[in-house]
């Protein structure tokens, strides 16, 4: 079926796979680079916003249990 003009494609991965991918990564002090949708007029999609603040608040988490 095809996509309403105002709709973004959802993210591709799971919250809890690009949780895993950028801990790992970012244990060993690696840095992470997302491609994510962005409309025309510079908006992201709402799924996205909402995975990339499920994404920070595991991050900042993360680094407090550490700490």
């Amino acid at each position: 079926m095809p996509k309403a003009q105002n709709e973004m494609e959802p993210p591709v991965y799971t919250d809890k796979e690009l949780i895993k991918f950028v801990a790992d990564f970012t244990k060993v002090g690696g840095a992470v680079t997302l491609n994510a949708g962005i409309f025309q007029e510079g908006r992201l999609g709402a799924k996205t916003i909402k995975q990339l603040k499920t994404l920070n608040e595991s991050l900042k988490e993360e680094k407090r249990i550490r700490n």
